[in-house]
């Protein structure tokens, strides 16, 4: 079961929707001091939370699971809060999971990209040990290093819902605006931004002198927060 989100809802303030990257959770990195900047500017926030994100859980989420789960609680804002806009917030594979599901947002949903990690085959699967590959494709699900310090259980499904994941074709049909943020300093390839800026109807696309996770200097967070909001 997928964790509970967190929500402050308050008279018909826009509600920021976090969408986390690959493992990101929100007591740690650059979700955790977004979340807390959001937090003491009084605004309305909800993180959405996905499977295998917290430490005590090995069963890792795949982008389809992790869609449809973004899909359930965005309808699930919506129907409580009808007359509330959204503005969704995601960062490296979030961006790539939100724009999976943007069929499901209202067109006045605006979309905040960070970082933007979209071509997730090239950019995820080397993660995942070779050897390890091979035993998860025979149907033994097997626990892998996914990054330093984390180790979780990858299923074939998983695997294969990153081999087959693609997006160019989805981007000229969305509907809602984009903000592109990019870090100067990204370890992710440029082209990852630029097909969103290049392919996306409505968008725009700013640089900014940081990296990835936005932590040059305590700073950071701040000279964000007074470009976006």
């Amino acid at each position: 079961m997928h964790k509970k989100s967190q929500i402050y809802p308050k008279n018909q303030k826009p509600i920021y929707m976090i969408i986390p990257g690959f493992i990101g959770n929100y007591k740690e990195g650059f979700i955790k001091n977004l979340y807390n900047h959001l937090k003491n500017e009084k605004k309305d926030i909800y993180g959405v939370k996905f499977n295998g994100h917290s430490d005590n859980e090995k069963n890792l989420a795949n982008p389809n699971e992790m869609a449809k789960h973004l899909k359930n609680e965005y309808l699930k804002i919506k129907k409580k809060y009808p007359s509330k806009k959204i503005i969704i917030i995601a960062h490296s594979q979030g961006c790539a999971i939100t724009l999976k599901a943007h069929y499901f947002f209202k067109k006045s949903t605006s979309l905040i990209l960070i970082a933007p990690a979209v071509f997730l085959d090239k950019i995820i699967l080397p993660r995942i040990n070779h050897e390890d590959i091979k035993l998860i494709k025979s149907g033994k699900p097997t626990l892998c290093k996914v990054s330093q310090s984390k180790f979780k259980i990858i299923d074939r499904k998983w695997i294969s819902a990153y081999e087959k994941f693609s997006l160019e074709k989805k981007l000229p049909k969305i509907k809602q605006h984009c903000l592109i943020v990019r870090p100067l300093g990204d370890f992710t390839d440029k082209k990852n931004a630029l097909v969103l800026a290049n392919k996306i109807p409505q968008n725009s696309y700013i640089e900014m002198n940081t990296n990835h996770w936005f932590d040059n200097s305590p700073s950071d967070i701040q000279e964000f927060a007074k470009k976006i909001f």
